[in-house]
């Protein structure tokens, strides 16, 4: 029997399973890799080989919420796992990230710093204290990357407080001689700016919406790939321009409407295909549907003979499960 044509190799071994384990399997985080991802997460994974230096090459990403920012960081980390090396008796991690609060401050971001290696804070320690002991670990685990995710946070703070921490970066960068990658809405190119020999250690790397061209549509095919459907996807051309449409709204808004689970009593009908409207038939007092009401009906992928679909997360997140795996990690 040969393989379905409408999953990646990769998932068919996932198709007769329950439909609960396909449904989680659905809503599993995962890496899709098409084109701009992996230019990114090739851009990111450079950073990592660079060797220790005075000034390293450092990035900026913006984009909008929900553009899958952190989702890149991610699946940096996961290339570039904490590993024990052997020759210094003790763990290492090249890729290191953290969150910024809002506001944060000095004392915050080392405390963070602290608890992303798994190190214990004193609450009781000074700020010196807690800086010498921060840049020491750091230096111990050989970290060659600095991940700095919600950077617009800064813009919380005053004026000064916005350029400590923006000093502190570059303090950081400059004591370990590793590349800083800051992350953030557009807002955060406002606050990065703010310390003008900080901004030109970081190459600029704007997500913009989608469009309908073929690189969306690259990300479309490979997300639906992913999915262990027994049937190919009701999504149907005029569905995909009306989705194209939608991306006008944060990608964050749109899992909300295709990431809840129904189950019809009937198949789902093809897109935008509107409900039989039979005398009698209580799909006859529906008003006409909406274009989102529309692309969600489009979205709706049919998981069985049972007529069992779920609305599927398109656009939850910029990329995929490495290859074909369901599961998250590689």
């Amino acid at each position: 029997m040969t393989d379905p044509l409408h999953v990646a190799p990769g998932i068919v071994g996932f198709l007769d399973a329950p439909n609960h384990l396909r449904i989680r399997a659905i809503r599993t985080e995962r890496w899709i890799g098409f084109g701009r991802a992996r230019r990114v997460v090739e851009h990111l994974s450079a950073l990592c080989e660079y060797p220790p230096s005075t000034r390293p090459p450092g990035l900026a990403i913006y984009g909008h919420s929900g553009m899958g920012k952190t989702m890149l960081v991610e699946k940096l980390r996961r290339d570039h796992p904490p590993a024990f090396n052997s020759a210094v008796g003790f763990e290492t991690s090249p890729v290191l990230a953290i969150s910024l609060t809002s506001p944060p401050t000095e004392r915050r971001v080392y405390a963070q710093l602290l608890m992303a290696l798994g190190v214990s804070v004193n609450e009781r320690a000074t700020l010196l204290e807690l800086e010498i002991k921060a840049i020491r670990l750091l230096k111990d685990s050989m970290v060659r990357v600095l991940v700095f995710d919600e950077v617009h946070n800064l813009l919380a703070g005053s004026p000064r407080e916005q350029r400590v921490i923006l000093q502190l970066f570059r303090h950081l960068s400059n004591e370990l001689k590793a590349s800083l990658v800051c992350l953030g809405v557009a807002d955060a190119r406002d606050a990065i700016a703010g310390d003008v020999q900080l901004a030109r250690r970081l190459d600029q790397l704007v997500l913009p919406r989608w469009k309908g061209d073929e690189e969306f549509q690259e990300m479309v095919t490979a997300i639906l790939r992913s999915l262990p459907l027994k049937r190919p996807s009701v999504l149907s051309a005029q569905g995909f321009r009306h989705l194209v449409r939608m991306t006008e709204l944060p990608r964050a808004s749109l899992a909300s409407l295709t990431n809840s689970p129904s189950t019809p009593s009937k198949p789902a009908p093809s897109a935008f295909q509107t409900p039989s409207s039979k005398p009698g038939s209580p799909q006859s007092k529906r008003r006409p549907l909406s274009p989102d009401s529309a692309t969600k009906l489009a979205l709706k992928l049919r998981l069985s003979d049972a007529s069992v679909s779920i609305s599927v997360p398109l656009l939850t997140r910029i990329g995929p499960v490495s290859g074909s795996s369901v599961n998250r990690h590689q």
